[in-house]
């Protein structure tokens, strides 16, 4: 379909019908939803033309396909970008209403086919406007004589198109810039195109749909050598909100943008010609462009329930003769709005038939409405400083709309009239006449005083939305700044890093440890404790230095850890040979190469040995939790009951012969977290069991405990787990004998290992102060450690 080219349109021999652009593939975009702007608009405009036969008497052509350097005439590549990527994206997910309707049910849709039909359509205006140029210069050298108008213009062109496009450009935020059914401007499009060509020095458009072009009034709002021209409803938040009578132009379009905002419903035939007259056609001829195009939109027509205006087929065909009678240059028109698919096909044909030469069809002239005046004298109050045809005297004024309510008035014919003419003279001697008339002269002032309020009133709106896009725009602008802004400092501080690497070279790692060595507040290598990095004796650390937050932190090495229920000490020597006592773990942090595994492990056997120098009963007291003084049975003989069986209990729970110191010390916070007791009841010493026994834990009464699973392997023969595994017989009693837990001749118990009785005579070789009056307990408490009761 991009078969008909400018270049083609171009090269039309003189004397050409006039053209009408059209294409079916602008059909293919369309909604899976409920839609007023229909896929069938053009398509049913089309086909009530070759019913009218009226194709007959043009040369129907496809159009082009625009291409991106066409649309960038007058729309960003971000905004031809944004278009094709939303095409996309509902092309590959359609049934997503939410993509599809990014501004909700009932404004604007994409489709898989929006990007093409929306070319299609700008291409075939784009042909339009060039071709009637190109035939206009043709006509030029053959014409009759100069005052001529029909002869040197050219045949007019008509491009029934869909998606319109007048809305498409207004918006200069980020995201998606389609709104109003609109995707590209096509009539702005192609007078960008001339333009740029220099086809056309000046061009007008005029737009009478019954919603503001605010996409074609933003792209030209600076621009001299177009005129906009709109007429449109206006104020009560009427989409799109812009247009108002102060909207004149910047810059160097100061003048060049003519609004006539309508303030309220129901405007007819009257109210529209009273404008073409008054304001519209003298602005034309004094502008005297070299194109003219039409942004043809029929959503004001009467039966538009989208536009709620009451001009007829026949007011547009009157308006479409006075545009012609204003100007003598080339002509084009374009379809834009108008939703009522048989009003729409009617206003059609009566504008077609205008631009074929036929003489438009009259109106019925009726009263314009009351705020027809009100506006109209603001437009020329704010457009007469810009345009001398504009500048009427006020009794000029006041005789047109005189004119327009007499010519708007019915006669009144009374039946006397009727049978009597001789009667007339008496007829009008009406006494009545005179309160009428100052009645009807109240009415409209109260009128123009109501449309001059509504007038500020939507003047004010659009200044506030006005400020609102400049606030948005600012605010864009200043999001962009920030962005800027932190990739510059994410650049800069890269920088400073990587120059920083390269001062220190090679040395950095030597000025590193010349610096730990001297103190340091940030130190390195270091990683948290846990339970593959452990605080024991021998680790190489950090510690910070005295009490203060803000000390220090020095290389050196753990000497000795303590831990009970509060937390965790640890003696420290620093590397310069200072030594401190009973450091928290919190001002100590561990060197992450500090020592292997094997080292550790070792390390803790160290730390071992060095607690069983001080008390041969330190693992027993990591089991169990501390006495208290006040338990019943405290007072007996040799220490509470209770305590030693809380201490047996909980070193009951090994659940087996140690295999190695290591292993006792890894068990050693699980059993303290646990707590312990010696059972409900320690009979045998004489004390009660540990009140924070869990449940289901049987007590250590005397002569026999539950017994262990490892003793009842041992009982049966059975070898033990390997991950259980205990060292030799041999080995453990002479283990248990050097640190004075067994006596002389003495042997770990087998069996059963919990009993108060066999407990007993194992601890036979313990230190004195654990003997008195409470050996059960105790006792059946130490076989449950070394015989594996539960």
């Amino acid at each position: 379909h991009g078969s008909c080219s400018s270049k083609l349109c171009r090269a039309m021999p003189r004397g050409a019908k006039p053209k009408l652009y059209y294409n079916p593939e602008m059909s293919t975009h369309t909604h899976p939803w409920a839609h007023v702007e229909k896929r069938t608009r053009a398509s049913d405009v089309y086909e009530h033309l070759d019913r009218a036969g009226l194709l007959g008497s043009v040369q129907v052509l496809p159009g082009h396909s625009a291409s991106d350097e066409e649309l960038r005439t007058v729309h960003t590549q971000r905004h031809i970008d944004e278009v094709g990527r939303m095409t996309a994206a509902a092309r590959a997910d359609p049934t997503n209403r939410e993509l599809c309707e990014p501004d909700g049910p009932g404004g604007v849709y994409y489709s898989g086919h929006a990007d093409a039909a929306a070319r299609l359509a700008c291409g075939c205006v784009i042909d339009a406007a060039v071709g009637v140029l190109q035939d206009s210069k043709n006509a030029t050298a053959t014409r009759a004589s100069p005052g001529d108008k029909a002869r040197r213009r050219a045949p007019p062109a008509f491009a029934i198109v869909r998606p319109p496009g007048h809305h498409a450009g207004a918006d200069p935020t980020d995201g998606h810039h389609a709104e109003g059914f609109c995707f590209y401007n096509s009539v702005a499009v192609a007078a960008g195109v001339v333009l740029a060509s220099g086809d056309a020095q000046k061009v007008a458009i005029l737009d009478w749909d019954v919603h503001h072009g605010n996409g074609t009034q933003s792209l030209f709002y600076e621009e001299g050598r177009c005129l906009y021209i709109s007429l449109h409803r206006f104020g009560e938040r009427w989409y799109p909100e812009t247009g108002a009578a102060c909207e004149t132009g910047g810059g160097g379009g100061r003048g060049r943008n003519l609004n006539v905002p309508w303030t309220s419903d129901g405007l007819a035939d009257s109210d529209y010609l009273a404008a073409f007259r008054l304001v519209l056609c003298p602005v034309l001829a004094q502008f005297s462009p070299d194109l003219l195009l039409l942004s043809a939109g029929f959503d004001a027509a009467d039966g538009d329930a989208q536009g709620k205006m009451k001009v007829t087929a026949a007011g547009f065909a009157q308006m479409t003769q006075l545009l012609l009678s204003a100007v003598d240059c080339p002509v084009a028109a374009a379809l834009e709005g108008g939703y009522n698919s048989r009003v729409t096909c009617e206003c059609c044909e009566a504008v077609l038939r205008v631009l074929l030469g036929s003489s438009p069809p009259a109106t019925s002239p009726t009263l314009l409405a009351p705020s027809v005046e009100p506006t109209l004298r603001s437009v020329l109050a704010h457009n007469a400083p810009h345009w001398s045809g504009l500048r009427y005297s006020e009794k000029a004024v006041q005789d047109f709309f005189a004119e327009a309510a007499r010519v708007g008035s019915a006669p009144r014919v009374s039946k006397r009239q009727r049978t009597a003419p001789a009667f007339a003279d008496e007829e009008r001697a009406n006494p009545r006449a005179a309160e009428q008339q100052k009645l009807a002269e109240k009415r409209a002032v109260r009128e123009a005083a109501r449309g001059a309020a509504e007038e500020e009133r939507a003047e004010s709106a659009a200044a506030l939305a006005r400020a609102e896009r400049e606030v948005k725009a600012a605010r864009r602008r200043c999001r962009e700044a920030e962005e800027g802004l932190q990739a510059a400092e994410g650049r800069l501080a890269a920088a400073r890093e990587a120059h920083a690497l390269l001062e220190r070279g090679a040395g950095g790692k030597e000025e590193e440890e010349e610096d730990d060595a001297n103190g340091t507040t940030n130190p390195r290598g270091t990683v948290l404790w846990s339970s593959s990095v452990r605080c024991v004796p021998g680790r190489r650390c950090f510690a910070q230095f005295g009490v203060d937050d803000d000390e220090l932190w020095f290389r050196a090495t753990v000497l000795q850890v303590y831990r009970d229920d509060v937390g965790q000490w640890a003696d420290v020597k620093y590397d310069d040979g200072d030594e401190e006592r009973m450091k928290p773990i919190k001002r100590i942090k561990a060197l992450e190469d500090s020592s292997s595994d094997e080292e550790e492990e070792a390390a803790t056997a160290q730390g071992v040995q060095a607690q069983l120098s001080v008390s041969p009963l330190w693992v027993l007291d990591m089991f169990a939790p501390p006495a208290r003084a006040d338990a019943p049975g405290a007072a007996a003989e040799g220490g509470g009951g209770e305590a030693a069986g809380q201490r047996g209990g909980g070193a009951g729970r090994l659940g087996g012969a140690p295999r190695s110191l290591n292993e006792i010390y890894k068990l050693s916070n699980l059993n303290k977290r646990r707590g312990a007791g010696g059972g409900k009841k320690a009979a045998a010493g004489g004390g009660e069991g540990d009140p924070e026994q869990e449940p289901g834990e049987e007590s250590a009464e005397e002569g026999g405990g539950e017994e262990g699973e490892e003793g009842k392997r041992r009982k049966k023969g059975a070898a033990a787990p390997s991950d259980l595994a205990s060292p030799p017989r041999e080995g453990t009693d002479e283990f248990m004998r050097r640190i004075g837990w067994l006596g002389p001749g003495a042997t770990m118990p087998g069996g059963d290992g919990g009993g108060g009785e066999r407990g007993a005579r194992t601890s036979g070789g313990m230190e004195p102060a654990l003997h008195g009056g409470h050996g059960g307990g105790h006792g059946g408490g130490h076989g449950g450690v070394l015989g594996g009761a539960h």
